[in-house]
């Protein structure tokens, strides 16, 4: 089988239709013997490059900024978690906190987008687009 082939076959089948038929199975061993006609086309696009903010991770990025502001150990959890804890509540005051805070946070935002555009890109492969139809063929009777 050609890398084309293997493609077009693991794109075939949505992923509603294979979750789908997954669910309708019950427990057990099944034997599977078919043949299967596929045709159509598979476009593959070219790589592309993107800054990999997915790839930050987020509690390193979280536990060094905690440490640059100054807050360290168990001073820095209690704060986050009073933090986390306002955040749900919306009392009044933390209403206004949140508030005065907003339009500085807005700027450090678009100064951090600034930044990650900074990051070394890395690769991402073309993406697949498929045009496929696929059936089952009937067994030949000798």
């Amino acid at each position: 089988m050609t890398n084309e082939e293997t493609v077009a076959i693991a794109k075939v089948i949505k992923k509603a239709v294979l979750t789908a038929a997954r669910d309708a199975l019950d427990p057990g061993e099944y034997d599977i013997d078919a043949t299967i006609s596929l045709s159509g086309y598979i476009r593959v696009a070219e790589d592309t490059e993107k800054v990999p903010t997915v790839n930050i991770p987020i509690l390193d990025a979280l536990a060094l900024a905690i440490h640059d502001a100054g807050i360290t150990g168990k001073a820095a959890l209690a704060a986050l978690k009073r933090a986390m804890i306002r955040a749900l509540e919306q009392d009044e005051d933390a209403k206004q906190i949140i508030q005065e805070q907003r339009a500085s946070l807005e700027r450090a935002e678009i100064e951090i987008r600034a930044a990650l555009a900074d990051l070394p890109k890395v690769t991402v492969k073309g993406m697949v687009t498929t045009k496929l139809e696929i059936e089952t063929l009937e067994p030949v009777l000798a």
